[in-house]
């Protein structure tokens, strides 16, 4: 430390000086930050302000540093800032890593660092991403889609993205889709799903999972909750047809449903004299089956099929089963803890709440159409945010 103009320096301390041809022999243009360490076997005196000439550092830090000695960990300063170059080659890097990591495995900030060639400290490499946006994100869980279904996704969607969002509400006439829907008929099952709808809780780092702060893992069995299938009908900005399938699902359910779908479809369009159009996704068993077809060209059908691997083209999917499943989630709220529902009467409850969604929820998710043929033109038939 510093007393009376002498610097006593203990063994195996370091200082930090820039050299240039006023304090050292190395040539003038060289700014090239370098390390003096002393390692003398026992500590020297030297003039503070020979050091503090070497070092070109404050009285006050040679303090610091010496009278915290060889073994204090030495501070981090400030970060080193990243150059535009720098940035270019993270960034390409962690494309390329992704790319090839696949999703079948992490791609760590280390590994980014060492594919791009650039020596920084991790928060340096966190502060450029945060500035950027970027942040470890969890896996968004989407169907994989093949080179075919890409190609059909972007064919479709160039077809379809003239039309406006008040076009989309009534063009196609119906949009239909099937669903197993579980029976939530007593406390143990409402308690399940409840559950498993919670996101997450605020909890000290480290503590053990308590019983009122976790949710159940798997899925329940079907024994202990049984499901039952629905098909349901979007038609004219409100869900029309809510049908439960009688046993399992086949084509000739399928064109029962179509004989109903019919209609409904000439309720809602009384003055209609011409076919009748309909989005349907690309189910086997039913809507594709030799019987389902047949009951379609009889009720005068034109089917718009979705393309494969596309719940995100088709409204039930993308937005109203889960506004249905919210809303049913919230009602049994209230319920006493010892309210038991029937089989029927959980199934009446379910088709009151879905036929009885707000017309201007409905059409605003039919709307949305316009924006995502347009995203997946953007995306050239890939995924996109919805």
């Amino acid at each position: 430390m510093v007393k009376s103009g002498i610097v006593v320096v203990p063994r195996g301390s370091q200082l930090t000086a820039k050299f240039s041809s006023t304090n050292c022999d190395q040539p003038q243009e060289q700014t090239r930050p370098c390390e003096v360490q002393f390692e003398t076997a026992e500590p020297i005196g030297i003039p503070w302000t020979k050091i503090q000439e070497i070092t070109g550092r404050s009285p006050d830090t040679l303090n610091n540093v010496l009278q915290a000695g060889p073994e204090a960990k030495r501070g981090s300063g400030a970060a080193v800032a990243l150059s535009a170059k720098d940035i270019d080659k993270i960034l390409k890097a962690m494309q390329s890593l992704l790319k090839k990591a696949d999703a079948k495995r992490e791609v760590t900030a280390g590994m980014i660092l060492a594919k791009a060639g650039v020596t920084v400290c991790d928060k340096t490499l966190r502060k450029a991403f945060h500035d950027r946006k970027i942040k470890f994100y969890k896996l968004k869980e989407k169907p994989l889609l093949e080179p075919e279904d890409i190609t059909e996704r972007l064919v479709w969607a160039t077809v379809h993205s003239r039309r406006s969002q008040a076009d989309w509400v009534t063009k196609p006439h119906a949009v239909i889709d099937n669903k197993s829907w579980q029976l939530i008929t007593n406390e143990k099952a409402r308690g399940w799903v409840a559950r498993r709808a919670v996101r997450g809780a605020y909890q000290q780092k480290g503590s053990p999972p308590k019983p009122h702060v976790v949710k159940p893992k798997g899925t329940p069995t079907k024994t202990k909750f049984p499901s039952v299938q629905v098909t349901a009908a979007v038609i004219k900005g409100k869900v029309r047809m809510w049908r439960y399938v009688k046993g399992t699902w086949t084509g000739a359910e399928a064109a029962a449903m179509y004989k109903e779908l019919r209609k409904v479809l000439k309720k809602a369009y009384p003055n209609h004299k011409g076919k009748w159009s309909i989005i349907e996704d690309n189910d086997p068993t039913g809507y594709k089956s030799r019987v389902g077809f047949a009951a379609k060209k009889e009720a005068r059908m034109l089917v718009d099929s979705l393309p494969k691997r596309s719940p995100d083209l088709n409204v039930l999917d993308y937005s109203l089963w889960k506004k249905i499943d919210t809303r049913m989630r919230e009602q049994e709220r209230s319920f006493r803890k010892t309210k038991k529902e029937s089989k029927d009467e959980f199934l009446q409850r379910l088709r009151k709440t879905a036929m009885g969604l707000p017309s201007a929820e409905v059409k605003k998710a039919m709307g949305s159409m316009r924006r995502r043929c347009k995203s997946i033109m953007k995306e050239r038939g890939g995924l996109f945010n919805e």
